[in-house]
């Protein structure tokens, strides 16, 4: 992951970060984990993505976000299961949320 001045590109490194996400953080929750690091990793590499002006987004970043929020949302009964705080979770997911959004753009934003 590149940094320019605590700013991450959104760059082909970008969308390798994020694929890392996928196969270990978001893979974790998956399997009914979650913790404090895991949310503070996932927020953290959404927090430094920032897209070029313009109107064109990388696939490979779109690809790896679009999904992310609803994905979580369904895990909610495994990471319960295995003693999580409902109201912590869903806190996490709709941190998610509005970090995805803030990157991809809100559809009908542009009309």
């Amino acid at each position: 992951m590149e940094m320019k001045e605590g700013i991450m590109d959104a760059n082909p490194d970008s969308t390798a970060v994020l694929e890392e996400l996928w196969t270990n953080e978001l893979y974790r929750i998956r399997q009914g984990e979650f913790s404090q690091g895991i949310v503070d990793r996932i927020i953290r590499v959404l927090d430094h993505i920032e897209t070029p002006p313009g109107d064109a987004i990388e696939k490979g970043l779109v690809a790896n976000l679009w999904y992310m929020p609803q994905f979580i949302d369904w895990q909610k009964d495994r990471v319960m299961a295995k003693g999580t705080d409902l109201l912590t979770f869903s806190n996490f997911r709709n941190a998610v949320e509005d970090r995805v959004v803030k990157i991809l753009g809100q559809p009908g934003a542009v009309l």
